[in-house]
Parts: C-alpha cells; structure tokens; sequence
C-alpha cells in the first residue's frame, strides 16, 4: 500500500467467486489492509448471482472507488430476436437476465456519488450493447436518453 500511496494509485477489489465472494469477507480485507487508496469496484452482474442482490450493493458500495454497470443482454420481446438499431429511438429496452432498477437504487441508497463504470457483457455489437446499457442506467435513475447524433455520409 506504501507504493500505491507514493504513485497516486488506487488499488480496488473486484469481488468474484472464492475468497471475495462474500462482502463481509471484503470488507474484512479493506480494514486489515487500510488506507486511503483501496477501495472496492463492485459490479452488477456479480451483484446478480448475490441471493441477495441490493444487500450486497449496500455493503460493498460504501467503499467503492467506482461500480460496475454490468449488462448482459437487452430484450426485443421476441425469443432469440435482437433488438433492432432503430429500436433506440423507441428508448430503453428491458434488461436481462437482472433487473437494473434495484440495482442502481440500491447504489444510490448509500450515497454514492462516484462514477458507473458502463460494462457490456453480453453478445453483438459492443457500440450498440454501451449505447443500450447507457439509455437503461438512465432510466433507471430517472433521466432521459440521449438523442443519437446524425451519421455524416
């Protein structure tokens, strides 16, 4: 921690499966190891797999240097369909496998005011899965879409 301190860098726990699996077991960690630059970078999707989603959140958020948006995948509403480009301007499609609402007001419900890191897991187009995961996060948090910018020919 000595040397992170020195370089101005901030050393976070993704928590994942094994010794971080549990957020006590982290915040356990962050005590023992202390300081100012570590944190945790708790994501969605982990999150998700939690028998208890939004706990989680709230215990792991508070030490959060940032949080992971983690999405999957976007819903057409027909099985095995992608949603089609033109599909944004009809705003944000559900998400799944989880639902991002709970999610995000469970972050929010701490305090956190740090960023959210944007993560498309899922299939297809990246671009397109970043663009979908934004219009849902701010939906979720109560905001409006942006309007997509022209393409120039």
């Amino acid at each position: 921690m000595e040397r992170a301190e020195k370089l101005d860098i901030n050393l976070l726990i993704a928590p994942t499966k094994g010794l971080t699996s549990r957020p006590e077991r982290v915040t356990e960690l962050l005590k023992k190891v202390g300081g100012f630059r570590i944190g945790t970078y708790p994501d969605f999707q982990t999150a998700s797999e939690y028998k208890d989603p939004v706990s989680y959140l709230q215990r792991l958020t508070p030490y959060a240097t940032a949080v992971a948006a983690t999405t999957v995948k976007f819903d057409t509403g027909k099985e095995g369909e992608e949603p089609a480009a033109d599909a944004l301007s009809q705003g944000p499609l559900k998400h799944s496998p989880f639902d991002l609402k709970p999610l995000v007001d469970a972050v929010i419900s701490v305090g956190y005011d740090g960023p959210l890191a944007l993560d498309y897991r899922g299939a297809g187009d990246i671009t397109m899965g970043l663009i979908r995961s934004r219009d849902a996060i701010l939906a979720a948090l109560g905001g409006e879409p942006e309007e997509e910018p022209e393409e120039e020919e």
